[in-house]
């Protein structure tokens, strides 16, 4: 399990189970969303079962387990806990550095969780539907996360470019290789500190 670049909670098979959204408030206001899918299967507004989503409970689940209505419950409870205890946790340890992610190692902590780093890649404008990468969207390999939280691709040609915002589709990783640079300082436009 892990998270797809930048805010998506995936299952090592590429399923989504959650997604974590986060807003600025001002200079001193945070909003931090966390949806985790516990029963399912997964159904759109339609109805319609969401292909590729994940839950945790109930058939087809990823712990196979069918609970009563008390015992979820008692999960999303101890969840919502234990995930407002870390988020607390991060922003204290981010907000002790003056909000520097390669310092306060908030960096290194997301990009260990980063399932998008080493795979080929295709990045589209928000909201589009169609497969192919949009003429204003980027593709290449999956390099890095730079200071700034852009997804670094290095594109077929060689160059490299930093992504702030997109849909991504993963693709295949690059054989025989993870990422060949963990995190960088530097993207497409220089240095980013």
């Amino acid at each position: 399990m892990g998270l797809k670049w930048p805010n998506d909670i995936h299952t090592s098979d590429g399923r989504k189970l959650g997604g974590i959204l986060v807003e600025g408030h001002g200079a001193d206001g945070v909003l931090v969303g966390i949806g985790l899918n516990l029963r399912g299967p997964v159904r759109d507004a339609g109805g319609a079962e969401v292909p590729g989503a994940a839950w945790l409970l109930g058939p087809g689940s990823l712990t196979g387990r069918v609970d009563t209505p008390a015992a979820v419950e008692q999960l999303r409870r101890a969840l919502a806990g234990q995930l407002l205890a870390g988020v607390l946790r991060e922003v204290r340890i981010l907000g002790s550095t003056g909000g520097d992610a390669r310092e306060s190692g908030t960096l290194d902590r997301y990009t260990v969780t980063c399932l998008t780093l080493g795979r080929r890649v295709q990045v589209e404008p928000l909201g589009a539907t169609s497969t192919p990468v949009a003429p204003s969207g980027a593709s290449g390999t999956a390099q890095a996360i730079d200071d700034r939280g852009r997804l670094v691709l290095r594109t077929a040609e060689g160059a490299l470019v930093s992504v702030d915002v997109g849909d991504v589709r993963h693709g295949p990783r690059e054989s025989g290789r993870h990422a060949t640079m963990r995190n960088a300082g530097e993207g497409a436009e220089g240095p980013t500190r």
